[in-house]
C-alpha cells in the first residue's frame, strides 16, 4: 500500500505541482487547491499507515519514544494541512472532510473489532489460557448478595456462607469478577475454614459505579467487611489481585474506617506500583486504563466501566497498614523484583512469598501452592494478634515467610528422623587386610583400674 501512495505522491510532483519553483501548467486556483489537497491526503494516509505498522510489527515506539511523538506530530500537522488547504475551494473542502471522516470512522471500527475479538477469547476461557473469567459452578449454599457502598453504589457478591468466625474477603483484580473461574475456586478452596465473600469490583460485572485510580474500590472492601460483621465474623482478611491491591492497602490504613469495616489482615497477590499497570507486561497507549481511549477500549473490550481518577502510589500506603499482618505474593520476574520492593517498603508484621510463574496469579506453574499460600496466611494470623513475621531471605527466586503446614506423615517421619538411634559397634577388620572404616563411632574404652600395684609410683600431677 505504501509504494502506491509513494508513486502517486511522486507523479502528482511531476506532473501536477511545481518544479524548481515554476509551474509545469497554468492551473486555476481551485484545481491547484483540489490538488493540494490531494497531495496533502498522499501524505497523510502514507504517515499514518507507517506509524500503524511502526506501532503493532515492530518494537521501535518503545525503544526511542521520542519516534512515536515525531511521527504523531507529523500525522497531526498533514491532517490540519489538508483542511487548510481543502478550505481555498468548497467542492475540495467537502471532499475532503469526507474522506478523511470515513478513514476514522473505518479505522474506529476496525479497532472495536479487533479489541472484542483479541480479548473474548479469555472472557469465554479460551482453551490456550487457563480460563480466569470462565464462569464457574457455583457450588450449594452459596449466595448472591447486594452490598451498597458509603457512596450510593452498588456491589453484587457472592456469599459462601458459614458459621466460622474467621472470614476472607476476595476481591479480584483487572477484569476478573466474582464469576471468574480463578476466584471462584480459590474462594470454594477457602470456604470450608472460613466465611468467604467474592466481590464483583465497582464497573465490573453487575456492580455500579466506575473504576477509577483513586482508589474507590476500598468502599467496596469496607461494606464487605460490615457485611461479614453482621454475621459472626470477628477477624477479616482480605486477598486482592494485581490493581485492587491499591483499593485493599486503603482499605487497611484507613484511619477513619468504621469499627464494622475493619480490616485485620491483607494479602497482595501480583500487585502492581499504581493502579491501572498491567503486571509484568506493557500497556499501549490504547489500552492503557488511565487515558480517555483506554476507557473506550476496555469498555468495548471486556465492559469494564473507568473513569477518569489519580491515586496515591501503593508504596505510600503499605508503611501505614501496620500493625495489620500484610503478606506480598509475586512471581519470579519482573512483577517479582516489584513485589520485594513493595515489601521492603511495608512495615512489620509483614511476609513475602515468590512462586515461579508469570502474569496474573492464575498463570502461575505454582499455583496450588498460591493455594496453599494465602490459606496458611490467613490461618496463621487471623488466628491470633501477629507482632512481626521473620524476615526471609529475598534473594533468588524460592524466598518464603510461611512454611508449607506439614501433613501427618511428614510429622511421623520427622518424629521418626528426631529420636535417638542405636550405636552400631564397627565391623573387624578381615585377616590380612587394612581396618575398614566403622559405620558408627567405636564403643568408648572402660575406664582404668583404681586398684595400682604398690611397687608402682603413683602418676604424677596433671597428667
Amino acid at each position: 500500500m505504501t509504494p502506491v501512495l509513494v508513486a502517486g505522491t511522486w507523479n502528482r510532483l511531476r506532473f501536477g505541482l511545481v518544479v524548481k519553483d515554476r509551474p509545469l501548467k497554468v492551473r486555476n486556483a481551485p484545481v491547484r487547491a483540489k490538488q493540494g489537497g490531494s497531495l496533502g491526503l498522499y501524505f497523510l494516509a502514507s504517515a499514518a499507515f507507517a506509524g500503524w505498522f511502526l506501532q503493532f510489527f515492530t518494537g521501535l515506539f518503545e525503544t526511542w519514544p521520542a519516534l512515536g511523538v515525531a511521527v504523531a506530530g507529523l500525522v497531526g500537522f498533514l491532517g490540519v494541512a489538508v483542511v487548510a488547504q481543502a478550505a481555498r475551494e468548497p467542492a475540495a473542502r467537502w471532499r475532503a472532510l469526507g474522506l478523511v471522516f470515513g478513514g476514522l470512522v473505518a479505522i474506529g471500527a476496525f479497532w472495536a473489532v479487533s479489541a472484542k475479538w483479541s480479548y473474548s477469547g479469555t472472557l469465554q476461557g479460551h482453551p490456550r489460557y487457563t480460563a480466569p473469567h470462565f464462569r464457574a459452578i457455583v457450588p450449594a449454599g452459596t449466595r448472591t448478595v447486594r452490598l451498597q457502598t458509603a457512596d450510593g453504589v452498588g456491589i453484587d457478591g457472592l456469599y459462601h456462607a458459614g458459621n466460622q468466625p474467621g472470614a476472607i474477603i476476595v476481591y479480584p483484580g483487572w477484569v476478573s469478577g466474582k464469576d471468574g473461574f480463578a476466584v471462584s475456586s480459590m474462594a470454594r478452596w477457602l470456604a470450608p475454614q472460613y466465611q468467604v465473600l467474592v466481590l464483583d469490583p465497582r464497573g465490573v460485572g453487575g456492580s455500579g459505579g466506575f473504576q477509577r485510580g483513586a482508589g474507590d474500590g476500598r468502599l467496596d472492601i469496607r461494606a464487605a467487611a460490615a457485611f461479614l460483621r453482621d454475621r459472626g465474623a470477628s477477624a477479616i482478611g482480605v486477598l486482592a489481585e494485581g490493581d485492587t491491591a491499591l483499593a485493599a492497602a486503603l482499605a487497611a490504613a484507613d484511619p477513619d474506617a468504621p469499627p464494622a469495616g475493619r480490616i485485620d489482615a491483607l494479602a497482595l497477590a501480583s500487585p502492581t506500583s499504581a493502579w491501572g499497570e498491567a503486571p509484568g507486561t506493557k500497556l499501549n497507549g490504547y489500552d492503557d486504563p488511565r487515558s480517555s481511549f483506554g476507557h473506550t477500549y476496555w469498555r468495548v473490550a471486556a465492559g469494564i466501566r473507568l473513569a477518569r481518577g489519580q491515586g496515591p502510589a501503593l508504596a505510600e500506603i503499605l508503611p501505614r497498614v501496620s500493625p495489620r499482618p500484610l503478606l506480598v505474593l509475586a512471581h519470579g520476574g519482573e512483577n517479582g523484583k516489584a513485589a520485594q520492593q513493595l515489601y521492603m517498603a511495608a512495615a512489620e508484621p509483614r511476609g513475602l512469598r515468590i512462586l515461579p510463574g508469570s502474569g496474573w496469579p492464575v498463570d502461575w506453574a505454582g499455583y496450588p501452592a498460591y493455594y496453599s499460600a494465602v490459606r496458611d496466611w490467613f490461618r496463621k494470623v487471623l488466628a491470633a494478634p501477629v507482632t512481626a513475621m521473620e524476615t526471609p531471605a529475598i534473594t533468588g527466586t524460592a524466598a518464603e515467610t510461611l512454611a508449607p503446614t506439614p501433613t501427618p506423615e511428614e510429622q511421623q517421619i520427622k518424629q521418626i528422623l528426631a529420636e535417638p538411634q542405636p550405636i552400631v559397634p564397627a565391623l573387624p577388620a578381615p585377616p590380612g587386610s587394612e581396618a575398614q572404616t566403622p559405620l558408627a563411632p567405636a564403643l568408648p574404652p572402660p575406664p582404668p583400674a583404681q586398684n595400682l600395684p604398690p611397687d608402682l609410683p603413683p602418676p604424677p600431677a596433671g597428667r
